[in-house]
């Protein structure tokens, strides 16, 4: 009995790679998130009206920071991986949303209503799931 030898697939390949790219992009952009939320702790941790004071509002501040991200991560590596182009545009994409959403988080906008930190995370989730399904569409089609 001979051993097999697993064929190595270029296309497996690179949709590890696309995985990995995903990956490491969302946890940046987490992080960047995350950290922009202690940028101006008095305006985004509302000790006075969040239950349990200063740290569970903390807590609740990173953790919200992070679901745009989550979700983004989960539905892109559904439809993005195999596209490297597509993937590098998505990326650069996600980028300028987070961008556009921290002054969101942090109340910088002086045009705009105030926005609660859960509405701006709502409305960042689904603009990234969007544009990753959109993505991956696109791509399949060209």
């Amino acid at each position: 009995m001979e051993p097999q030898v697993e064929v190595s697939d270029d296309s497996t390949s690179d949709e590890r790679r696309d995985r990995r790219r995903l990956a490491v992009a969302h946890a940046c952009l987490g992080f960047i998130a995350a950290f922009s939320y202690y940028l101006l702790p008095s305006t985004i941790h509302p000790v006075n009206w969040f239950p349990g004071g200063f740290l569970p509002a903390v807590l609740f501040a990173t953790f919200l920071a992070w679901i745009p991200y989550l979700v983004s991560w989960r539905v892109s590596i559904e439809f993005l991986p195999g596209n490297r182009r597509t993937v590098i545009l998505f990326i650069a994409f996600a980028t300028l949303i987070t961008l556009a959403a921290i002054p969101m988080y942090l109340n910088l906008l002086s045009g705009l209503p105030r926005l609660r930190p859960l509405t701006v995370a709502v409305a960042e989730s689904a603009v990234l799931a969007i544009a990753a399904s959109g993505f991956g569409v696109i791509a399949e089609k060209y």
